[in-house]
């Protein structure tokens, strides 16, 4: 029972981070902007106060086409004005050839507003969205680190009783 409970209060609890842990949100649903058609989701979801994912799909409207070779870039400017943030999104970061993918760090809650642009031969192109974040919650943290003492408490109150 004693080793059971040193090995509940020495392991660390297991919280999921990154894309797909609360799923995304669409914020520009396949619309023509320029020469552009695009799609932009979010997430995780909802935004929380951390790192937050901007997914963009840029197609070439008069073509039809994927386009690979764009140039992507997500600003998010704070709730309460001032310089934004900037991130480039890529390929490398969305794991495939179609989508670009950029990691922003919003550390502030608040109503942000994101804008992505668009550059590749046929032109440039920029839209633009409120997100809000939601400042994080450090509940599982908490439980995480609770959960083992009570157990050990717990073991340690049975070994007392029937020692006693």
């Amino acid at each position: 029972m004693f080793a059971f409970c040193l090995a509940l209060l020495l392991s660390r609890p297991v919280l999921a981070s990154g894309p797909g842990e609360g799923g995304t949100q669409v914020k520009i649903n396949n619309e023509v902007t320029g020469p552009y058609t695009l799609l932009v989701s979010t997430g995780p979801q909802p935004l929380e106060v951390g790192q937050i994912n901007v997914w963009v799909r840029v197609k070439e409207t008069a073509k039809n086409q994927t386009l690979a070779g764009a140039v992507v870039t997500v600003e998010a400017t704070p709730p309460w004005g001032g310089l934004a943030l900037s991130a480039p999104a890529t390929h490398e970061n969305a794991g495939n050839p179609f989508n670009y993918l950029a990691h922003l760090q919003l550390d502030d809650p608040g109503e942000w507003q994101i804008t992505v642009s668009v550059e590749d031969e046929p032109g440039v192109a920029t839209v633009s969205f409120t997100e809000t974040v939601i400042g994080g919650s450090n509940m599982p943290i908490l439980i995480g680190l609770t959960v083992p003492f009570v157990i050990l408490l717990l073991g340690v109150g049975v070994y007392l009783y029937k020692k006693g």
